[in-house]
């Protein structure tokens, strides 16, 4: 069962919809009982921040949209950082997805 869950903030140039829709569905999963966390993807230090989470954390999955938090950030070796501490990552795509095809293909293994 998921209970602990990894989920993205940033600085919302689409007029505040996604962190909306971001916070809506945060206190939905707590009102099932999981915990969310959140990483803001718009720091300047975001991979270190997301490492550090995905490191001392255990996530059952990261949700996201249109692949945001997602292919940013891989180890120097190309590795998927989801992969590598085994956290399954959940995508809605709320657009095309040609529009984010460039990021789907990049994806980790552990992509839904």
């Amino acid at each position: 069962m998921i209970k602990n869950i990894l989920m993205f903030r940033t600085n919302d140039a689409s007029f505040g919809q996604f962190n909306y829709m971001v916070n809506v569905i945060a206190a939905e999963y707590e009102k099932l009982g999981c915990h969310v966390d959140f990483v803001d993807i718009m720091t300047g230090h975001f991979g270190e921040e997301l490492i550090d989470k995905l490191k001392h954390n255990r996530f059952d999955a990261a949700f996201s949209s249109n692949c945001i938090g997602e292919a940013e950030v891989r180890f120097a070796d190309g590795e998927n950082v989801y992969d590598h501490f085994g956290v399954p990552f959940v995508e809605f795509i709320g657009d095309h997805p040609m529009d984010h095809f460039k990021h789907i293909i990049k994806s980790g293994k552990r992509m839904v």
